[in-house]
């Protein structure tokens, strides 16, 4: 049994290739509209790390700003137990693991993982 490294394993099997890249530079436009082209590792990982953070950042929603009508779309649901979404992040029990792959067909489509469900249910319990 593989117990290292199973990733490499996996996307070995699965024919997946790694890619890196390497950044050693990055053009940039300064507030004065000046283009500069910056090669030096520790600028290069600062202004990547300043545009990634821009890119990514948290987004100022604004919902204190909403009109009524949609205040009243995102108010929770007097109908809806709340409780019912306490468990939503719980793992799945091993039975309940079985079930699901029960269920499932094995000529359904690959997902992310590219693994289908018959080589999970051939792979045996220690492996899933």
């Amino acid at each position: 049994m593989i117990t290292k490294d199973q990733c490499k394993m996996i996307n070995s099997i699965l024919d997946k290739t790694y890619s890196k890249f390497n950044l050693d530079r990055i053009h940039v436009t300064t507030n004065t509209q000046e283009e500069i082209l910056l090669n030096y590792k520790q600028e290069v990982n600062a202004e990547a790390i300043n545009t990634f953070s821009s890119l990514f950042r948290l987004w100022n929603h604004k919902f204190k700003n909403l009109s009524e009508q949609w205040k009243e779309i995102y108010e929770p649901r007097k109908d809806i137990d709340s409780k019912i979404y306490k468990h939503l992040d719980d793992e799945p029990t091993e039975q309940e693991w079985h079930e699901m792959l029960k269920t499932m067909n094995n000529k359904s489509a690959l997902g992310i993982s590219n693994i289908s469900y018959k080589l999970i249910k051939k792979a045996g319990d220690k492996n899933q």
